[in-house]
């Protein structure tokens, strides 16, 4: 006896429909919006072509601009050389967003991604007291090798080319100046230094070496105290994925060393008159 069909109908399953998943960009020329940093998708000989235009549009923006501010304005008593970090910001900012432009890549890739908030504040708020950590660690070894006479004398040549700082100094010129370095040393060097090396400590200490050797004008110990806030910042970033913490360390760090600016001067008015007082 045969079975009929109609009776024992064969069950077929229900098929669902293929879901491809596709990557969506926010940006069009963004090759993916992920939260990589400071891990970007490059060649090395992209990154050190990189590397090198960084360099030349610093060299260019620090000494061309500064020398031609200097032309225009420096018979102008009302003008301070804080604010030639204007136009040196706005060419870092123009040159980085080219860049950025050529190679597709979003403004993400430099850790400017929403962050996450309470990694962020937590951040912030640890950033600055470990920067001023670190540039008293580094002092105090500076004095101890250099001597506490080398040590003044070098801190009061920088004091003598920077004028009294103002409240659009404070405002302005301190959060600006670190919004824009941050942009060029932890987010779009540090990020090519990391394809460079493959190596994220070696990324941080080289990015932070060339942070330092940028602010040569504030002398030896300048060079070095630098540094040491360029360790910790690229270390924030790193491990907090992101750079809005460190923008913001950075820009509430420069607008409280402009307010004790005049502290300083009279700190280090004193020690000098201590250590020129003869011993007898």
């Amino acid at each position: 006896m045969t079975d009929d069909p109609q009776r024992h109908p064969v069950f077929t399953p229900p098929v669902a429909p293929l879901i491809v998943a596709r990557p969506v960009h926010f940006l069009p020329y963004a090759r993916a919006i992920v939260w990589s940093f400071p891990d970007v998708e490059m060649t090395r000989r992209q990154a050190v072509a990189d590397l090198l235009l960084a360099f030349v549009a610093f060299a260019f923006a620090y000494f061309g601009l500064d020398l031609l501010l200097y032309l225009l304005f420096h018979e102008d008593s009302s003008f301070s050389p804080f604010w030639t970090a204007v136009p040196l910001g706005l060419t870092i900012l123009l040159f980085v967003g080219g860049v950025l432009y050529a190679r597709k890549q979003a403004p993400v890739t430099l850790g400017l991604g929403k962050p996450p908030w309470a990694v962020a504040t937590v951040g912030t708020l640890l950033a600055v007291p470990a920067c001023y950590a670190s540039v008293m660690v580094v002092g105090i070894t500076y004095v101890a090798i250099a001597g506490f006479e080398e040590t003044v004398e070098d801190r009061r040549e920088l004091l003598e080319i920077l004028p009294e700082p103002g409240v659009w100094s404070l405002l302005v010129i301190g959060p600006f100046t670190g919004l824009h370095e941050e942009v060029l040393f932890r987010g779009f060097i540090l990020t090519r230094m990391v394809v460079l090396f493959r190596s994220k400590v070696a990324a941080i200490v080289a990015s932070s070496i060339l942070f330092g050797v940028a602010h040569v004008y504030q002398g030896v110990a300048g060079i070095f105290q630098t540094a040491a806030i360029g360790m910790v910042l690229a270390t924030l970033v790193t491990l907090t994925r992101s750079l809005w913490p460190a923008i913001v360390a950075h820009g509430v760090f420069n607008s409280l060393q402009l307010a004790m600016m005049p502290i300083f001067r009279g700190f280090l008015e004193n020690a000098e008159s201590f250590t020129d007082t003869p011993a007898g």
